[in-house]
């Protein structure tokens, strides 16, 4: 950082914020401001500055805004400049900024986008999702947020009592790993299919036999 105190760490997410911006900014400007020339033109020999700039006049006169066929002679060539999709929109950087950001917030990166880039295995899907939420939950929600806030909440209270936020659903396994988790506690004779439903929101089955009986 050039100075002997080093950088202290709103100083390095400052300066992770100025590249992203700065990317975004130059990207912008690329097309706005013709950044970029749509193509080069190529001669034998070398060129005056009078000549270069008249056969680029020339060139563009005869050819800007229409879709005609060119006709090269004299050893003149012409080569197209273009950008990929991905290119013109800088994705990979983009992402990478992306998950620099998550990185300094604590943020798993799937829930600002930043692992659904082109080329990615990072994409969320279904299947990851719940996992994906517990990690939330374990990794930025509850050490860094939650777990204040039960402090600043049992601090109000009276002696003996706290508060303490239920994480019960957010930290659940995905659905085929709790289903047969709990088909083995029910075989084991460790739960019963009642205190299993219970376990998942559901209603009790004689109480679901009830209300189909009623209607």
């Amino acid at each position: 950082s050039g100075s002997p105190e080093g950088t202290g760490p709103f100083s390095a997410a400052w300066a992770v914020l100025q590249g992203v911006l700065a990317a975004d900014d130059w990207a912008r400007h690329l097309f706005l401001d013709s950044g970029m020339p749509s193509g080069v033109l190529t001669v034998p020999g070398k060129l005056t500055a009078e000549e270069a700039v008249a056969l680029k006049e020339q060139w563009e006169t005869q050819h800007a805004g229409g879709r005609g066929t060119a006709i090269l002679s004299g050893g003149l060539e012409y080569q197209a400049l273009s950008l990929t999709p991905e290119q013109a929109q800088f994705l990979q950087t983009r992402a990478f900024g992306i998950q620099e950001i998550a990185r300094l917030l604590g943020i798993p990166q799937h829930f600002l986008n930043a692992g659904n880039s082109p080329g990615s295995s990072q994409s969320l899907t279904y299947t990851n999702v719940q996992a994906v939420f517990r990690e939330l939950t374990t990794v930025t929600l509850y050490p860094t947020y939650l777990r204040r806030m039960e402090k600043a909440f049992s601090s109000l209270l009276p002696r003996g009592q706290s508060v303490q936020f239920d994480l019960a659903d957010f930290l659940k396994a995905d659905d085929g790993t709790r289903y047969t988790a709990l088909k083995t506690a029910i075989d084991a004779g460790i739960l019963t299919v009642e205190e299993a439903r219970a376990q998942e929101d559901l209603p009790l089955l004689t109480e679901e036999r009830t209300s189909l009986e009623a209607t």
